[in-house]
């Protein structure tokens, strides 16, 4: 429960900035929803998909399922993330922050996912799985 959160979590905040720092917002913030709305579907599907196969094809603990799911979402955020940005670059009304500038706005995606996931774990520590 803690890792699909998280992981939801870190699909919204990528989304929103590769949104901003990318395609751009032109006039209206409602302008962008279905561009927001796709990037987010496309960071958390494949993973939605993996994870259940991952653990239907042999016996896993919880530990090893919640450690192939975060991997899986970076592997899969990662290659998202250059098929969009390859899509951004080829739209001429693209205007985002960071559009001439790859490398910097990549570099802002890449601390903002990794410091909001460290952000996010003591916080996600009241789902995890209490003893008795």
């Amino acid at each position: 429960m803690a890792t699909m959160i998280r992981i939801g979590i870190l699909s919204v905040a990528a989304a929103v900035y590769m949104g901003w720092a990318f395609r751009g917002i032109e006039y209206e913030a409602l302008e962008a929803a279905p561009a927001l709305l796709g990037l987010f579907l496309a960071f958390l599907i494949p993973t939605l998909v993996a994870t259940p196969v991952y653990k239907k094809l042999g016996e896993r603990s919880d530990a090893q399922v919640t450690r192939f799911t975060l991997g899986c979402w970076m592997a899969c955020a990662a290659a998202v993330v250059l098929v969009w940005l390859v899509a951004f670059g080829r739209d001429a009304a693209a205007a985002g922050y960071f559009r001439d500038n790859l490398i910097v706005g990549i570099i802002g995606l890449v601390v903002l996912v990794v410091v909001l996931n460290f952000a996010l774990q003591p916080i996600l520590q009241y789902f995890a799985p209490k003893r008795r």
